[in-house]
């Protein structure tokens, strides 16, 4: 299992569809953690909503190390 944040510009709901891997969600696969959702579009730069999710599937969409982390890294 692999912790992903999903950033999506598309404010719709999930439906129980994994927003990294787009399988679906149950007890036994996919499940998120935190979701939040933007309320002005402007100061989050188009994106919608936030959704860290454990995945145990493959992402469908483009992987990026995240700044903060790297930073943060003490190695």
């Amino acid at each position: 299992m692999t912790r992903f944040i999903a950033l999506l510009r598309d404010p719709a709901p999930l439906g129980g569809i994994c927003p990294a891997c787009d399988g679906v969600m149950d007890e036994s696969g996919c499940r998120i953690t935190r979701h939040a959702i933007s309320k002005d579009l402007a100061l989050t730069h188009g994106v919608a909503q936030v959704v860290e999710v454990f995945c145990l599937g493959s992402p469908t969409g483009p992987i990026v190390t995240c700044p903060s982390c790297v930073a943060a890294d003490p190695a």
